[in-house]
């Protein structure tokens, strides 16, 4: 019998074996994301130039839609640094006019943003091409992710120094707020190095209890006993209580910014989507649950499309408050809904007293949190591993930091796909030998104990597939290889998983060629559809014999013995291996 729509929902599977105990848990998870959602959701809107409201806004319902739809049980998503980065780059600007910012057009633009953001990854849901969130590459993430850190962290200095500064780009900026040192405001200085203080040591002793919302707390109350914002300690202020009102966003606001509002959405959409399959899935490999990278691409945008028409502005996955939901136990998406209705308590009812947070402590948590974005080790890994994709991933923050996100995503992304490009249409092609006490054949280039198994016959590895674009690279070094004394050629090709026309004719004049020099060129390991288009081609049999075979083993010793082997072919493709002596 078929199931319900409503039993098909990844939510309603979660809740299979529910126990009080697992209520409890997504109970405390969801009230721990709305405390993360204030000093994290109030701070990076402040970062984006927005009002400090849409941060909270954008905890209520798209975290309850997303929670609603999606499959992974762990990811929760909030108002985060990468979009804040790029609205603050990308959006900001459109809305400002002779240094003021126009809050009015922002917040209609920001909600449109959220709109098309929501549009083209509910579209991408829909066609199943979640796997397109696969192009930003895991160095590509790192050096975006540092980048965008790094970004944040530059816009936030000058809150916790107590001046402002402004520059066309983050270096700019940085070297405003140097010059600018003069004109620090100590009392202000002296609040935010406190809270990077108290979070420091809330993770060295008390690494379970919530460093930001205890930070918060203690600096509110100091800003109420102490009436900081008399003192010129800037707070947040006067912020609008009660439920957002809900509005369709109008697309017309856009007018002639429509290539930058279009381009910073589709960019979103890549971001934002990657951002949130990776952790999908690396949370669902540690509990053992499916996940669908296609449904929580959907769920995302449908939680764009409720944050645009609710005062919001675009979320994306937020490690915080995602680590949270691990560390309480909460395995449902129950939490997310939990806490969207939990922070909509809060908006209703507590905005005076959010007044009254200093902007220096919201500059310092921001700080803390993207301080551990930069993850340092993982870079002196990429550095060990593979120094080209190290160098992608400094490129992409440095370049976040000298333009825009905007621009360092699609670099980026040129530059990850035009290293595949190279890799697959370059593989490596190598010269194999034998070595003593070992099995196999081993690339001699790596193996200096490695040696040809007969100085007249040279076996060659071709390391990928062989193709237009790369078969005039394969005949040159495969004729270089065949020096005086050499009469086989044989071709491993065990890694060819694609062999095209071109390469067919190139093969075809490389036997013409090797021919007239007398040296016969037979093909060993070939996959099933390798061979048969090497059959039709006609290069699987020559005068010799047969030119195809099971293994590079059999192709050698065919080539050392010709007329002394006992040969059949068991799958009737023209691949042949030898038969062995107690075969009947």
């Amino acid at each position: 019998m078929a199931r319900s729509p409503l039993a098909r929902m990844p939510l309603v599977q979660s809740l299979a074996g529910y126990t009080a105990k697992d209520l409890g848990a997504d109970v405390v998870a969801g009230l721990l994301i709305t405390a993360t959602a204030i000093p994290l959701g109030v701070g990076f809107a402040v970062t984006a130039g927005l009002p400090p409201i849409t941060g909270l806004y954008t905890s209520m319902l798209p975290l309850i839609i997303f929670g609603l739809f999606s499959s992974t049980r762990h990811v929760k998503i909030g108002f985060d640094a990468a979009a804040a980065a790029m609205i603050g780059s990308a959006i900001v600007p459109l809305a400002t006019v002779a240094g003021v910012v126009d809050q009015q057009r922002l917040g209609s633009l920001v909600a449109v943003l959220a709109l098309l953001t929501g549009a083209m990854l509910i579209l991408a849901g829909a066609l199943r091409v979640g796997f397109l969130a696969d192009l930003l590459s895991m160095p590509l993430l790192l050096g975006y992710q540092a980048g965008i850190a790094l970004s944040v962290i530059i816009g936030q200095l000058p809150r916790m120094l107590g001046y402002g500064v402004t520059g066309d780009s983050d270096v700019a900026k940085a070297v405003a707020i140097v010059r600018g040192l003069g004109e620090s405001h100590g009392p202000t200085i002296a609040i935010g190095v406190a809270c990077l203080a108290l979070l420091a040591a809330g993770r060295r002793w008390a690494p379970e209890v919530p460093g930001a919302l205890v930070a918060l707390v203690v600096f509110t109350a100091g800003s109420w006993a102490f009436d900081w914002s008399e003192r010129g300690i800037a707070t947040i202020g006067a912020l609008p209580s009660g439920l957002p009102r809900i509005a369709v966003p109008d697309p017309g606001v856009i007018g002639d910014d429509v290539g930058v509002v279009l381009g910073t959405a589709a960019s979103l959409a890549l971001v934002l989507a990657s951002d949130t399959v990776i952790p999908s899935r690396a949370f669902a490999a540690r509990g053992r649950y499916p996940v669908s990278a296609n449904v929580d691409i959907g769920a995302l945008g449908l939680a764009q499309v409720a944050s645009a028409c609710t005062g919001g502005v675009t979320a994306s996955a937020s490690y915080a408050r995602s680590a949270i939901c691990v560390r309480v136990g909460s395995r449902t998406q129950l939490s997310a809904i939990f806490g969207g209705l939990a922070c909509a308590v809060l908006v209703a009812t507590m905005t005076g007293v959010l007044a009254l947070i200093p902007l220096a402590v919201l500059g310092a948590i921001c700080v803390d949190a993207c301080l551990r974005l930069i993850e340092t080790r993982s870079f002196g890994r990429l550095w060990r591993l593979r120094r080209t994709e190290c160098a992608i991933a400094v490129a992409t923050a440095a370049i976040v930091l000298i333009t825009d996100p905007l621009i360092a995503i699609g670099v980026a992304v040129g530059a990850s796909i035009l290293q595949v490009l190279v890799r697959t249409f370059r593989p490596a092609g190598s010269r194999l030998g034998q070595r003593d006490h070992f099995a196999g054949w081993y690339a001699i280039s790596d193996h200096p104990d490695a040696v040809p198994a007969d100085p007249a016959v040279v076996v060659y590895r071709w390391s990928g597939p062989l193709v237009f674009a790369n078969a005039g690279r394969f005949r040159s070094r495969a004729l270089a290889q065949c020096t005086d004394g050499v009469r086989t050629l044989v071709i491993d090709c065990g890694a060819v998983f694609d062999l095209d026309p071109t390469a067919v004719e190139m093969l075809t004049d490389l036997r013409r060629r090797l021919a007239e020099r007398g040296i016969s060129p037979v093909f060993a390991g070939p996959a099933p559809t390798i061979a048969r288009t090497l059959r039709a081609a006609g290069l699987a049999e020559g005068e010799a014999g047969p030119y195809l075979f099971a293994d590079v083993d059999t192709a050698v010793a065919v080539a050392r013995h010709p007329d002394g082997l006992d040969l059949r072919d068991p799958d009737g493709d023209g691949v042949y291996e030898l038969r062995l002596h107690d075969e009947t």
